[in-house]
């Protein structure tokens, strides 16, 4: 028999600590159970003290390297989702689950993150917290969800739930970059060349036109003048885009700038649609995850405003936050504001009316994503053949400007 202290959660998601005697560790986590506690520490009383495991072994040090990022890419946060999700669900404590973990990766940067954790949840932190301190890839939906899942004593099933959640999105940022691949390298490449005609041959078949002693064709003085001031100038060129990066950049920061320039976005033709409806999939998602985990419907939305990535569109989704506060209804508040479609609205509506919020939401984000993957594949589908012609007209250009002048030659030599 031996001495063990524990930690966890009681019935009405409580926290709770105390010691208890057992024969073994997965004894005293099954008596916390029947006792109807979710245990989320289990330490046995002589090993409190340890701080570091042996050398050699596959155990590692409790404290993580100050050198080492603490960032997780959204793989790594889904992927180390899921298995702590396998492990609550199979019973095991916080604590032992994060030990398991630690102990099985190999990256470097996630052993740091779940090494904090382990050590803030030591320290007597919920694992919500835990998660906030030890990095920022944990956002504030993410730790929102954890605590929901903590108080409601349903860790396990949440955990699943975000993990999927967490799937989703990231699976959805893929396609859209994948999308975006093949029309990103047609510009660059024919970007290049076009740079390479313009600044390095141009000039060199420049001198023989020139010296041909006749008058040129002004596309061909255009030609040989764009030519002498991207030579000239293209220093002071890529200085000036990199202090106009540098200067924008800086201007971002001021929540004033940065406020303008996200209404901007959303005032573009073409483009605002695209972002609307990605920020608009991503808030629905995100709400249906956080409301179906628990979280109060105004609390979700609080923490469900912090993935949409632009102050403009979260200005409007607080203000209609306070105004369910007050007791509006949803499509009160949402009706008139640039946050989510029509359609969509009145969708979520009809399930907060039924009983059946969260489906709702999460059909009209998975909606929102089809809609704009098919817009997205019909504007590359016309795209592509545009972005061709242009670059083929600029090529044309160049090539008659240095080959009419040189059968104007031919014809006087006739």
């Amino acid at each position: 028999m031996a001495n063990f202290d524990y930690k966890g959660l009681n019935a009405q998601g409580k926290s709770v600590k105390g010691s208890l005697v057992a024969n073994s560790r997965d004894a005293a986590v099954t008596i916390l159970q029947q006792q109807g506690l979710t245990p989320m520490q289990v330490t046995e009383q002589k090993k409190v003290a340890q701080a570091q495991s042996k050398v050699g072994s596959k155990e590692v040090k409790a404290k993580p390297s100050i050198f080492v990022s603490n960032q997780l890419t959204s793989k790594q946060l889904t992927l180390i989702t899921r298995q702590l999700a396998t492990l609550i669900n199979a019973h095991l404590p916080v604590n032992e689950a994060l030990h398991v973990l630690v102990n099985q990766t190999r990256k470097k940067n996630v052993r740091a993150v779940l090494l904090t954790i382990q050590q803030q949840i030591n320290d007597g932190q919920s694992l919500a917290t835990a998660m906030a301190m030890a990095s920022s890839s944990f956002t504030q939906a993410y730790t929102a969800t954890i605590a929901a899942g903590e108080k409601s004593g349903q860790l396990g099933p949440v955990l699943q739930r975000l993990a999927d959640y967490s799937q989703v999105m990231q699976q959805t940022r893929s396609r859209i970059q994948i999308a975006l691949i093949y029309p990103a390298i047609i510009a660059l490449v024919s970007l290049a060349v076009i740079s390479l005609l313009v600044v390095y041959v141009v000039p060199q078949v420049a001198e023989v036109i020139v010296s041909m002693d006749q008058e040129l064709p002004a596309i061909t003085k255009g030609l040989i003048g764009l030519s002498q001031f991207l030579q000239d100038k293209l220093l002071i060129i890529l200085l000036a885009g990199l202090g106009i990066a540098l200067l924008y950049s800086m201007l971002m920061r001021h929540a004033g700038v940065r406020m303008l320039v996200h209404r901007f976005w959303l005032s573009v033709p073409g483009l605002s649609h695209l972002i609307k409806t990605y920020l608009a999939a991503r808030f629905c998602k995100t709400l249906a995850m956080l409301y179906d985990s628990g979280n109060p419907i105004v609390d979700a939305v609080e923490s469900a405003k912090a993935v949409v990535q632009n102050d403009y569109m979260a200005h409007h989704i607080e203000q209609a936050r306070q105004q369910i506060h007050e007791g509006k209804g949803f499509l009160s508040a949402f009706s008139k504001r640039p946050v989510l479609p029509l359609l969509a609205l009145h969708l979520i509506a009809s399930g907060q009316a039924n009983g059946q919020l969260a489906t709702m939401l999460d059909k009209a984000a998975n909606d929102l994503e089809q809609q704009l993957q098919n817009t997205i594949t019909a504007m590359l589908a016309l795209i592509e053949p545009l972005m061709m012609l242009v670059m083929g007209g600029i090529v044309l250009v160049i090539v008659m400007a240095v080959m009419v002048p040189i059968l104007d030659m031919n014809q006087l030599m006739m």
